[in-house]
């Protein structure tokens, strides 16, 4: 479950839930904003990716790269590019593209692209490490 709450008065702003695998609850192990907050990178404890739209609490990529607990994430700082890694060793890098530029990759049974909203990709995994990977930075 993952909550934001407004700091200054107290209030409850978004309650999001992470899918179930099976039976196990999912466990939130790193959180970033990217794009300048409009957006919440998750990585959990099943190796999801999941990107929450902050404007309306929902689910926009998920993204099952990882083998193992995603335990860190960091951002570029043009907040549009990202990083996961995980317990398996491996480090991804994510990326948002203009839909309205990308081709070939549909983001609804329509084949439609969303007006305004970015449309993330998976853009390199590698798996460099032999143990877990627990901390990144982006200087």
């Amino acid at each position: 479950r993952i909550s934001l709450w407004n700091v200054r008065n107290g209030s409850l702003l978004l309650d999001m839930r992470a899918d179930k695998f099976g039976d196990e609850a999912t466990w939130v192990w790193s959180l970033r904003f990217v794009c300048n907050g409009a957006y919440l990178a998750v990585g959990d404890s099943v190796g999801k990716v999941t990107l929450w739209d902050m404007e309306f609490g929902t689910q926009t990529a998920v993204f099952s790269d990882h083998i193992a607990d995603v335990t860190a994430l960091a951002v570029e700082s043009n907040s549009t590019v990202f990083y996961s890694a995980g317990a398996d060793g491996s480090i991804s890098q994510f990326r948002s593209v203009d839909p309205k530029k990308a081709k070939g990759v549909p983001t609804s049974s329509a084949g439609e692209y969303p007006a305004e909203a970015p449309l993330w990709v998976r853009t390199h995994t590698r798996r460099a490490h032999s143990h877990d990977v627990k901390a990144l930075v982006i200087s």
